[in-house]
């Protein structure tokens, strides 16, 4: 026969555990990832509270009626609770969809949940006792989940050493007590019955577990798993070169170095102006060149120009909002393209990316991106990531030959914030002088870019770039891209750089009918991998262990010279392209930046694996302090909410609420410090142990036991009871200001 009592105890401990072993990628010396929001609200809230309420409901919250009289009513708080418990635990996840990108966890959500309450219902109501022993083997597989996405090196391996092995062994030893306290909680047998075999065991498997955690040696797993946190602080672009800057890379030729740990934020460094240009990240792709995008531009202000776009119809495609939060989103597992279709008109791009800076960049349309990983020994080249992109192969010269799609009514309301340009009527002319002058057709207003043909949408496009054939290029990158600016340099006032071709281009093409937005990045190309770039890149492989074996043709090296802004149109039938809107311009007349003296830092990466053991008192002393905040801190919330359920329950008459009136005012005499009542005293003995409760205690027990009653005597019993309750909890009231801090803070009623 189930144990119908409620053993909070193995809850606690399930809850803590779990806990620890979700929250040790903050305890680790090389964490680069955190959760993000869906993550967070998953892990740390929604599965321990389908644990609370399946565990709960297992046990059984509410007892059966046993007097005859309220049998009826028993069966109807049975039956309450059998459909409103189940029906919330599955409700649960869609509650849940309340934090942003929860949705996408929905189907995970519902299998955690069957799986949750599957289990617990097989233990704690059928009684099948061996399953205690698989939970400790599926908390670890959720352990072993989160930190498989993240190998890393053997150095990096040795920098977690010493806090893993103490995660692992105090896991163990927690789930070796728990499986214990499970065993007892889930049959008859109590765990007073074999306290000394809980004794025995602990005393043999304990000194062994501390002996395995001291003399493993740390790099016994090399490329083990670890977590890695990011630091997710943006500094601000346009830094230029950092104050006190002393000339560490002064030295003759066009390739020099400063030591890594005096790198800063030189990867930032895009003035114009610049005579050097500093190394950004380092690229392996078999792909001539990559448009790494940074952030899409596709709203519009009259005043700013081209800004970002929110709340925007996506129509099945991934928004602008979730490419620009790709940037510098948390991952814990690989990101995918929930809206990717496979189209034949674009071609797989993989990339590697080792990087310097701590925003991810990838090509156009990204469909798989893998969480960064972080390693300190290679600062500043610390980021790490894989990105797989399906790029558009089409060019002007393509686009010439090619077949268009008319717009369909999908793209029509998908694409009609990206042909949104409010402009005062002076800008609007002239935009309308540049593509008269280029040979475009300008679509009335009232029906912009959906009544084109084809063919004039083609010839749009082409004359929108073919227009700035007499305009002059200047190398550089401005973040003023403000309306005024590119109009005036549309009047040719000033040459312009890469964002002024870009914002001009995007303004014109949606004037022109085509949607358009605005994309900053950096440009990896073959064409600027100069025979310094390659030599560069030689120097660091030979500093770098993980792009040793990658040959030098499959890499390219990005600096700030490479920072980049071009357009995107967007090509019925072919989605967004991107386009280079500086093609046709007149050459830069000063100098290349891209031919610029390179500086990259001098790294001397440690790959020695010998290391001084060092115990790790200060690691395993914080272990335990927040091992006794949480289990203290659970131990205070079930006082608190167990005496607040035995309150409420306690508002209801006497003869459905006397055996929680009896609880309730047990545990108040406990806190005052009056006797505890053991188990194997019955209600009268307790009576005569604390005089003040003797009258009540008999109460309830002939309520408790007594079954036939003549004429109006049960309700003078009931009265009886109900004015001797309202007695001893007055009596019990806590007295004076010191007494309530005492009650408050007292955790004597969680051992009662």
């Amino acid at each position: 026969m189930f144990n119908k009592k409620i053993y909070w105890l193995p809850l606690v401990l399930r809850l803590v555990v779990y806990f620890i072993a979700i929250s040790a990628p903050f305890f680790s010396s090389s964490i680069v990832v955190r959760y993000d929001i869906p993550g967070f609200a998953f892990w740390f809230i929604f599965i321990p509270i389908q644990i609370i309420i399946t565990y709960n409901f297992a046990k059984g919250l509410f007892p059966e009626a046993s007097s005859p009289r309220w049998v009826k009513f028993g069966k109807r708080i049975s039956v309450s609770r059998n459909l409103f418990f189940p029906a919330l635990i599955f409700a649960l996840p869609l509650l849940f969809c309340i934090f942003p990108g929860f949705g996408a966890l929905l189907p995970r959500a519902y299998i955690f949940t069957l799986i949750i309450f599957i289990f617990n219902i097989l233990i704690f109501r059928v009684g099948v006792v061996a399953l205690v022993f698989i939970e400790p083997v599926f908390i670890y597989f959720i352990f072993y989940k989160l930190l498989e996405f993240s190998r890393a090196s053997e150095s990096a391996w040795q920098d977690s050493s010493y806090i893993l092995p103490v995660f692992y062994v105090l896991l163990i030893i927690l789930y070796l007590f728990l499986s214990i306290i499970l065993y007892g909680s889930s049959g008859n047998k109590k765990l007073s019955d074999f306290k000394k075999e809980i004794i025995i065991f602990f005393a043999i498997i304990t000194p062994l577990l501390i002996i395995a955690a001291i003399f493993i040696p740390a790099d016994h797993i090399v490329n083990d798993f670890i977590f890695n946190f990011r630091d997710e602080q943006v500094f601000p672009d346009g830094m230029g070169r950092e104050d006190g800057y002393n000339g560490e890379d002064s030295q003759q030729g066009s390739l020099s170095g400063i030591p890594a740990d005096r790198w800063g934020r030189r990867s930032r460094s895009s003035g114009p102006g610049e005579d050097r240009q500093y190394a950004v990240m380092i690229v392996s792709t078999t792909e001539p060149e990559l448009y790494l995008a940074w952030e899409y531009f596709g709203g519009f202000h009259p005043v700013r120009g081209f800004t970002f776009l929110y709340n925007e119809f996506t129509g099945g495609e991934i928004d602008e909002r979730n490419l620009n939060i790709l940037k510098r989103q948390r991952l814990l597992e690989t990101w995918r393209n929930p809206y990717f279709i496979p189209d034949e008109g674009r071609a797989e791009a993989r990339g590697f990316f080792l990087s310097a800076l701590h925003e991810r960049v990838v090509a156009y349309l990204p469909v798989i991106v893998e969480p960064t990983i972080f390693s300190p020994q290679r600062y500043p080249f610390a980021y790490s990531y894989n990105a797989v992109s399906m790029i558009s192969p089409l060019t002007l010269e393509l686009l010439e030959r090619i077949e268009l799609n008319e717009f369909s009514e999908r793209d029509i309301v998908k694409m009609a914030r990206y042909l949104e340009l409010p402009l005062s009527d002076r800008h609007k002319r002239v935009l309308d002088d540049f593509l008269r002058s280029a040979g475009a057709t300008i679509p009335p207003e009232s029906a912009r870019g959906y009544t084109l043909d084809p063919e004039i949408f083609r010839k749009n496009i082409i004359a929108v770039m073919q227009g700035f054939s007499e305009y002059q290029y200047e190398l550089g990158y401005d973040d003023d891209t403000s309306v005024e600016k590119i109009i005036r340099f549309l009047l040719k006032e000033f040459p312009g750089d890469c964002t002024e071709f870009s914002n001009a281009a995007a303004m014109l093409a949606r004037r022109a009918g085509i949607p358009s937005r605005v994309v900053t990045g950096y440009l990896a190309s073959r064409l600027l991998q100069t025979r310094q770039h390659i030599q560069a890149l030689a120097t660091l492989q030979g500093s770098l262990d993980i792009i040793a074996n990658i040959p030098l043709r499959e890499l390219m090296l990005v600096t700030t010279a490479h920072r980049h802004s071009w357009v995107q149109f967007y090509i019925p039938g072919m989605g967004w392209v991107d386009f280079e809107s500086t093609e046709f311009a007149i050459p830069p007349t000063m100098g290349d930046m891209n031919s610029a003296r390179i500086v990259i830092p001098i790294i001397r990466q440690q790959n020695d694996g010998a290391w001084n053991f060092v115990f790790p008192w200060r690691i395993i002393l914080s272990i335990l302090v927040v091992v006794v905040i949480l289990v203290t801190t659970f131990l205070y919330l079930y006082k608190f909410f167990l005496m607040l359920f035995l309150s409420v329950r306690s508002l209801k008459p006497v003869p459905v609420s006397f055996e929680s009136r009896y609880k309730y005012i047990l545990h108040r005499f406990f806190l005052l410090g009056y006797p505890l009542k053991t188990k194997t005293m019955t209600p009268v003995e307790y009576g005569e142990i604390n005089k003040e409760t003797f009258l009540f205690t008999e109460l309830f027990t002939e309520l408790l036991y007594r079954n036939v009653y003549s004429s109006n005597e049960y309700d003078l019993v009931t009265k009886k009871f109900d004015e001797e309750y309202f007695r001893l909890k007055k009596l019990t009231k806590p007295k004076g200001f010191l007494q309530h801090i005492k009650n408050v803070f007292s955790l004597r009623g969680v051992f009662y």
